[in-house]
């Protein structure tokens, strides 16, 4: 499994990831989203990949607080479900920290999901 930054070509992959989400699946939106968010200096998107297929991403940005200086959150992360419990997960937080740590601020992560995504607020507890 490899880490890289996403790109416009992973808008498919990642709108079907993104469907395992709960989210909408649609390509188009993906790519018009994916369009902005790496336009900006303060967000970041990365995708897990395996002999090129993307089967995983995470989103991240930097915010800066006035209570608590700079630091970077976790917006998204997801790995598909027939690769979950292989490190990917793992592989993802820590390309993360990696990217925090050259924004200058430290990793926060704060979890927000809906009642039906038990298995993986237990599974992202383990990272």
């Amino acid at each position: 499994m490899d880490i890289r930054k996403a790109v416009l070509s992973d808008c498919s992959e990642i709108a079907g990831l993104t469907e395992q989400l709960g989210y909408s699946g649609d390509a188009e939106k993906a790519k018009t989203i994916l369009t902005g968010v790496l336009s900006q200096q303060d967000y970041g998107v990365f995708v897990g990949t395996t002999d090129e297929k993307v089967i995983g991403w995470i989103q991240l940005h930097r915010v800066i607080s006035l209570e608590t200086g700079g630091y970077v959150e976790i917006m998204g992360l997801v790995v598909d479900d027939q690769y979950r419990g292989q490190g990917l997960g793992r592989l993802l937080v820590k390309e993360a920290t990696d990217w925090a740590r050259s924004k200058g601020g430290a990793l926060a992560c704060s979890v927000q999901c809906y009642s039906n995504r038990e298995p993986q607020i237990l599974r992202k507890s383990r990272l």
